[in-house]
């Protein structure tokens, strides 16, 4: 069995530490075309027309007061970045209520700044839905559930019950309406009008109504059938029907109305449309009653369970003499399916511009405005999974007025469409690059988003692979051989789970949406030589730089069991070659039956050339560093440990390469590595003397995305550990290590609502330094360095 045997200890040398801050000069460039990942609910604020919060899963919340003109990012203080839903007070218009993943809020300014509800086993649940009861502001209920991917893990199962708190959200209880273990997601809670203490919950295990402010609760017969996953509940405006989606077998859901007198008798439910008469089987989730519903017109909005791309549905019923007399439906936003590629078509047939997501219509949310907003701001909000749509009900050509409220058009540059932010940011970044006026962004969702004015519009249409290339993690830009070209990562699947990988190319003599993208390796049939994995890291040799390094990162096969293939080192000793001939190829860096790195399966840990050595590779692995080495450049290369650790950063600095390293929440520096002289330079604690913020409750840190400027700053974050939820980064700090016997921190955290850093560069652009922050939860940023 091999066994590492380190060369060197990580023993403090007493450099010393100054800690300044210089946070309020810290001004960060939102590089976004806007919104992003899911946008789980948007709610409009009774109290002021045009006020909305929307909830991203990833990213946070953030506030409007224009209607969507603007976004201004509001979860500063939350404890988790994954926000479900919010609730505002209908008496109070500074109260809100917000339902985060892990936990509950509150807020007593509008929504600005927020109050963890810590030291409440409510923190342990997702919080899917809140409501306020209106005849007694002091109770509020809220619903335990994830959007129904709540992982068994996380406490899924359990005795089903619902949070109440009777004293405006300062205590939790947690109610049990049934005491047989199982899923306890709760979908949706409803008021009943003109009533005191009357409300019902749906959930896995059907339809419960409390007649005592949620006090006790009883379990109402199923229309369906027995123990019916009940999808949702909405109650008319006058309290006299309530309407509920029901699972009649697996996707195959029903709608059914009852009058609220009658709700204990089976006979009394009318089953809206029968199987196969209504909408697409399965499109009833959630429904939500319009506010200026009348007692002889009820009109609801629904769609498909489960995000299925079926769009928003309308119902109306119509009543005679009390009974149900007519149903109807129409579709009210839908789109087949994305448009890519040169000069594509930004509308179809219920918007005139779709925006910079190109993407099929999946609602996530659906909220009629206030009854308080009036008669002449009657509409809907509702999204399409990343973006944000309003259509006005007053516009005779509704629906087919759908006005996208996240994004501005900003130029058709060839024939292709860019946008940037209206403040919002594009969530999950895993990387950047930029030459010019060219520039990347690796998107978990939207794969190489391309601009071609600095950063500022940005398109998806001309990435590779169209709509199947939905993730990128790396991007490269070489300079070499008097010509430029653009690298990037291309995988297919959504989100976080792909683990596969292609590289493309591109010059970049031209900087134009008209400049193809070819595939030059990777893939199933591993072209090249690279294998079909994450590319995760990327770099081009200073001292050649048409010899490229790219690292392949462990692929996950299967998670249960759990079955792997580890990742590794690949070098192409002549890019310019493989893109214009598709001569030579990419090699392994070390032989398959040496030990050597592994790494994750999502994220850079460093990976960089000797400044001083062609020769010499270090890299940042799953707990080590290591260096590999070779004789001369067509000798084999060896691998050998360096030092526990996970992130690496080296340059060079009075003649010797200088090496970075972080471990768990501390930085060990060698100021030569060849010496091995390491001193502890950063931990934990000196950058809590510069910043602790609302959510910090002594949640584990670690260090990540440490970058050298090349001389003697190194600019890094403090992440909280991924999978938990919380998806914080304490800031972006900077130390100087330009002083003998000293080392400076500096926070330049600034205005940036930073959440996960994933990783940073500093890049030259016009002569102007730009530190690019690539974060996992706020998109892409850049902080112009002195």
């Amino acid at each position: 069995m091999f066994r590492f045997r380190f060369p060197i200890s990580l023993i403090s040398i007493g450099l010393g530490l100054l800690v300044s801050s210089i946070t309020l000069h810290a001004q960060w460039e939102n590089l976004n075309p806007g919104a992003g990942g899911q946008i789980q609910d948007v709610v409009p604020d009774p109290h002021q027309s045009g006020r909305l919060i929307y909830c991203s899963d990833v990213d946070g919340a953030y506030l409007t007061e224009d209607d969507g003109a603007t976004w201004e990012y509001c979860t500063w203080d939350t404890a988790s970045s994954n926000i479900l839903t919010a609730a505002f007070d209908p008496e109070d218009p500074q109260r809100v209520y917000l339902g985060m993943h892990s936990g509950l809020a509150i807020s007593d300014d509008g929504g600005r700044s927020w109050t963890n509800a810590f030291g409440s086993a409510i923190m342990a649940d997702p919080i899917m839905a809140i409501v306020v009861d209106s005849r007694d502001t002091s109770v509020v209920y809220a619903a335990p559930s994830n959007r129904n991917r709540w992982q068994d893990k996380e406490g899924r199962h359990g005795q089903r019950g619902i949070w109440v708190s009777r004293d405006r959200g300062q205590s939790w209880d947690y109610v049990i309406y049934q005491r047989k273990a199982g899923p306890r997601d709760v979908y949706a809670i409803s008021a009943i009008p003109g009533t005191t203490g009357g409300v019902v919950l749906a959930g896995q295990d059907g339809l419960y109504r409390s007649e005592d402010a949620g006090k006790t609760w009883a379990r109402v017969r199923s229309p369906a059938r027995n123990n019916a996953v009940c999808w949702g509940t909405a109650v008319s405006p006058d309290g006299r029907w309530l309407y509920a989606s029901y699972e009649r077998k697996a996707g195959d859901i029903g709608l059914f109305a009852v009058d609220v007198d009658q709700l204990g008798q089976r006979s009394a439910w009318v089953e809206l449309f029968a199987s196969g008469q209504g909408p697409e089987a399965g499109t009833y989730w959630i429904p939500r009653l319009d506010p200026m519903s009348t007692p002889d017109r009820h009109v609801l909005l629904t769609a498909a369970f489960d995000n299925a791309p079926f769009g928003l549905v309308e119902i109306t019923v119509n009543f005679d003499g009390g009974e149900v007399a007519e149903v109807d439906w129409r579709q009210l936003m839908s789109w087949e399916g994305g448009r890519y590629g040169l000069g594509v078509d930004p509308s179809n047939r219920y918007t005139d511009d779709v925006g910079w997501e190109q993407y099929y219509t999946r609602p996530l949310t659906w909220h009629w405005t206030p009854e308080s907003w009036g008669p002449e701001r009657h509409g809907i909000w509702s999204t399409k999974d990343q973006t944000v749509y309003f259509a006005d009900l007053t516009d005779p050509d509704f629906p087919f007025n759908w006005d996208q409220r996240f994004c501005d058009f900003v130029e058709e540059r060839d024939g292709v469409r860019t946008y940037r932010t209206r403040g919002a940011n594009c969530t999950v970044i895993f990387d950047s690059v930029a030459r010019g006026d060219y520039a990347i962004m690796c998107n978990a969702d939207n794969g190489v988003t391309e601009s071609w004015d600095g950063g500022n519009s940005w398109s998806v249409v001309t990435r590779p692979m169209g709509n199947m290339g939905s993730r990128s993690n790396s991007a490269l830009i070489v300079e070499a051989k008097g010509k430029s070209y653009a690298l990037a990562h291309v995988a297919t699947g959504w989100g976080a789970a792909s683990y596969n990988g292609r590289l493309f190319a591109k010059p970049l003599e031209r900087h134009s949406p008209t400049v193809a993208w070819q595939e030059i390796a990777g893939g199933d049939e591993e072209v090249a030589g690279l294998p079909n994995h994450k590319y995760s890291m990327m770099v081009s040799d200073s001292h050649r730089p048409e010899r490229v390094y790219v690292a392949a990162a462990t692929k996950i096969l299967s998670y249960n069991p759990w079955r792997t293939i580890p990742g590794a080192v690949y070098v192409c000793e002549d890019i310019v070659a493989l893109i214009e001939k598709g001569e030579g190829g990419f090699e392994r860096v070390g032989s398959k039956g040496q030990p050597g790195p592994t790494f994750p399966e999502d994220q850079n840990r460093g990976l960089f050339v000797d400044p001083h050595d062609a020769n010499t590779l270090y890299v940042g692995g799953e707990k080590v560093v290591w260096k590999a080495t070779r004789p001369a450049p067509d000798a084999e290369w060896t691998w050998s440990p360096v030092v526990k650790g996970r992130w690496v950063a080296v340059w060079s600095q009075g003649g010797a390469t200088s090496v970075a390293v972080s471990k768990d929440d501390s930085i060990y520096w060698a100021s030569d590595v060849a010496a091995g002289n390491w001193a502890k330079i950063f931990r934990r604690d000196d950058a809590l003397r510069l910043r602790q913020p609302a959510w910090y409750e002594q949640p584990e840190l670690q260090v990540n995305a440490m970058v050298p400027d090349g001389k003697a700053k190194l600019y890094f974050t403090l992440n909280t550990l991924p999978g938990k939820h919380i998806n914080r980064s304490l800031g972006i700090f900077c130390l100087d290590l330009s002083t003998p016997g000293q080392a400076s921190l500096a926070d330049l955290s600034g205005d940036l609502p930073l959440k996960r850093l994933m990783n940073a560069r500093i890049t030259k652009v016009k002569a102007q330094d730009f530190l690019y922050a690539s974060t996992w939860g706020n998109g892409l940023w850049r902080l112009a360095l002195d």
